[in-house]
């Protein structure tokens, strides 16, 4: 049996947007720093490749994965309101 509050739903739909969002404003912060600092160093270039190699395409993936589990809440919540209509 399968239970959910169409409420609590609504706020993990809304928890998940606004994570997907700050993870892309960390993203853009970081990226932004990045490209408008002189930085040259080897501690600079061996961040700049874990940046551009590992780090960013982790946070895509993250908010990929929020944005994907807040429109799987959402199907969940409509469902859910529209078998409850129905009773």
């Amino acid at each position: 049996m399968l239970q959910m509050n169409p409420d609590d739903l609504i706020t993990l739909r809304n928890t998940f947007d606004t994570q997907a969002d700050a993870v892309i404003a960390l993203q853009g912060a970081v990226q932004s720093s990045l490209d408008n600092t002189v930085w040259e160093s080897p501690a600079a270039t061996e961040f700049r490749s874990i940046w551009d190699g590992e780090f960013v395409p982790m946070l895509q993936r993250l908010n990929q994965a929020l944005t994907d589990a807040g429109l799987g809440v959402q199907n969940s919540h409509d469902k859910v309101v529209d078998a409850n209509s129905a009773i």
